[in-house]
């Protein structure tokens, strides 16, 4: 059976709400990956999951389909027709260094994060880039520097916020004795389906004082050499080291 949702608007959104043409729109639909253009129908700059769930509801009352973005590192489409909801302005970080937990709202960044548990000598399971947005990296999975010894971001996951496609908006918990709510918390943590907008997200933070990174570049005509030597060698690290390899094609720039 087929639930008709009555018409709704988007009067009670305390964020901007732009359509194309108005002041402030490009900046607002702008993303990280400038391979495409976002050309939304309208983008909601939510303010809070209040606003992501009005957004939410205005979408399936008029039929359109729904995106969300943070930083648009993920963008992997023009977003043509939609209801774009940008989730940037949501940037609240609470560090419980006891419980070695951090709770973030969508739009927050990892740099917040690594500076806010650096403080109690801890520190989340982020990306190399701390530029990335902490929900959209640990709902994806997560493989990380710190992963050969602590595992993927979404494992340390303890508990969700978030607004499903009718517009509710569901706490979810690791634990949980209604079996629909285990089924989801699984299907988040890098299910990467369409089961809603996790609008706060609460992990766990792991111990760590010092970490040493870098990188090495190599030519490109030397990636065979490189590749058949990386592969000698990375079994040989201890669980603390974690190395990958990225093909780049890089601008003719110093």
């Amino acid at each position: 059976m087929t639930t008709l949702l009555p018409p709704a608007d988007l009067a009670d959104v305390v964020g901007p709400v732009l359509r194309p043409g108005d002041p402030g729109w490009r900046e607002e639909i702008a993303g990280f990956n400038l391979a495409y253009t976002p050309t939304p129908a309208v983008v909601v700059g939510a303010t809070s999951t209040a606003d992501v769930a009005a957004a939410v509801r205005y979408a399936a009352s008029v039929g359109k389909r729904i995106a969300v973005q943070a930083t648009g590192h993920g963008l992997m489409s023009d977003l043509h027709d939609t209801v774009l909801i940008s989730t940037r302005r949501m940037t609240a970080v609470a560090v419980d260094p006891a419980a070695r937990t951090a709770r973030v709202a969508a739009g927050v960044r990892w740099r917040a994060v690594i500076d806010a548990a650096a403080e109690h000598g801890l520190a989340p399971l982020s990306g190399s880039s701390s530029q990335v947005g902490v929900v959209g990296y640990t709902t994806g999975g997560g493989l990380g520097p710190l992963c050969r010894r602590y595992g993927f971001a979404a494992d340390q996951v303890t508990r969700f916020t978030i607004v499903t496609a009718d517009g509710a908006v569901r706490e979810v918990l690791a634990e949980s004795a209604d079996p629909d709510d285990v089924d989801l918390f699984w299907a988040v943590r890098g299910g990467k389906g369409s089961f809603g907008i996790v609008t706060e997200l609460e992990f766990g933070l792991v111990p760590v004082t010092t970490f040493h990174g870098g990188a090495i570049f190599f030519a490109g005509e030397d990636a065979p050499a490189v590749l058949h030597a990386w592969r000698e060698w990375a079994p040989t690290l201890p669980e603390d080291t974690t190395t990958s390899v990225a093909l780049l094609r890089l601008p003719t720039a110093p």
